[in-house]
């Protein structure tokens, strides 16, 4: 079997480190971004972005 290039095979694996998400998922939404537009990956991105923990933490969110 052919392995995958690394930048692939890092991006199925951080999906696949999401709750819910196994390694088919994980690989269904990485090879669904690789064909999808550049917009949609840029999106994404964009979203994440504003709620990494480097900005924003959780009980900024919900307080406790």
């Amino acid at each position: 079997m052919r392995a995958l290039p690394d930048p692939v095979q890092n991006l199925i694996d951080a999906f696949a480190r999401l709750p819910g998400i196994g390694p088919k998922t994980a690989s269904r939404l990485a090879f669904y971004l690789l064909k999808a537009p550049d917009e949609s990956s840029l999106q994404l991105a964009e979203a994440l972005d504003p709620v990494s923990y480097t900005h924003l933490t959780l009980p900024t969110i919900y307080p406790v």
